[in-house]
């Protein structure tokens, strides 16, 4: 008959702990990756309301409306349009503009 190790329950109940916390550190990871992505949404939503507030001299809210608007009320439409107006320094207006009729340049 064989001897038990003296320290195999503590082994074992080790073991289950670091599972858990192995567990628990991925799922932190997961919801530490999901708030990393809305924090650079909202810097992306907060440059673009930027470009149109100084391009129409508007105030901040206004020019949510304005973004918010022109990607009909959809909020990933409007993460798109957001996209569009820090990359091309435009109204969501003046970039229709140019894609609808691209030999006028209103810059």
């Amino acid at each position: 008959m064989e001897a038990e190790w003296p320290f195999a329950a503590e082994v074992q109940a080790t073991e289950r702990l670091l599972g858990v916390a192995y567990a628990e550190n991925a799922e932190l990871r997961r919801r530490v990756d999901e708030l990393q992505a809305v924090i650079d949404r909202r810097d992306l939503i907060e440059r673009a309301k930027g470009v149109i507030m100084g391009r129409l001299d508007i105030d901040a809210d206004h020019a949510w409306e304005l973004l918010h608007a022109g990607a009909n009320g959809d909020l990933d439409g409007a993460l798109v349009a957001a996209a569009a107006v820090v990359a091309f320094r435009r109204t969501p207006t003046e970039i229709a503009k140019t894609i609808l009729h691209p030999e006028v340049d209103s810059s």
